[in-house]
C-alpha cells in the first residue's frame, strides 16, 4: 500500500449516470504504529466539503491484512491482499448498504488507486494517483521534488 509519510493525490471520481467525473485531491498521512498501519485523509472533492478518512490495516495469520475504515459517519471493515502488486481489497458494512473494492498498482512516477462502491442505491467509481513528496539535499541547496529524484 502506500509506504510510510506524507502522500498527495489528484484524480477524479464518478457516481453513476454522470458523465463527467468530480475532480478530487487527497492529503494523506501514513503512519506506523505497534499494532499495523494508519492511514489518515483528508478529501477534498471540487464540488463539496472536504471529507475525512481514517484506516487501521492490520495483517493477520492468514496472509491477508484486516481494514477498518471510517469514512462519512460509516465504519467498514475489510480484507486485502498487500504483500505484491497490484493490491487488491474489499470493504463493507455490516448493515449491507456499502460495497466497496480497490486496486492500488505502481505507476512510474508513484500509486494508481481505482475502484467502485455502492452505497445508499448509488454506483461510484474512482481513479486516483499519488505520489510522495520528497525533500532533496545537495551540498547548501534544498529542492522538494515530487519525481523521486
Amino acid at each position: 500500500m502506500l509506504g510510510i509519510g506524507d502522500w498527495i493525490g489528484r484524480g477524479s471520481i464518478w457516481t453513476d449516470g454522470e458523465s463527467l467525473g468530480d475532480q478530487i485531491k487527497c492529503d494523506v498521512l501514513v503512519t506506523e504504529e505497534v499494532s499495523g498501519m494508519t492511514i489518515n485523509a483528508k478529501i477534498s472533492p471540487a464540488s463539496s466539503d472536504e471529507i475525512t478518512l481514517s484506516a487501521h490495516v492490520v495483517s493477520n495469520p492468514e496472509g491477508t491484512y484486516s481494514l477498518e475504515v471510517a469514512l462519512l459517519s460509516q465504519l467498514c471493515s475489510g480484507v486485502a491482499k498487500l504483500d505484491s502488486f497490484p493490491l487488491h481489497g474489499m470493504l463493507w458494512n455490516e448493515e449491507g448498504g456499502i460495497l466497496s473494492s480497490f486496486t492500488v498498482f505502481s505507476l512510474d512516477s508513484g500509486l494508481g488507486f481505482r475502484g467502485f462502491a455502492r452505497a445508499n442505491g448509488h454506483i461510484r467509481t474512482w481513479e486516483i494517483r499519488f505520489s510522495q513528496d520528497r525533500i532533496k539535499h545537495k551540498d547548501n541547496v534544498v529542492a522538494f521534488r515530487s519525481d523521486g529524484r
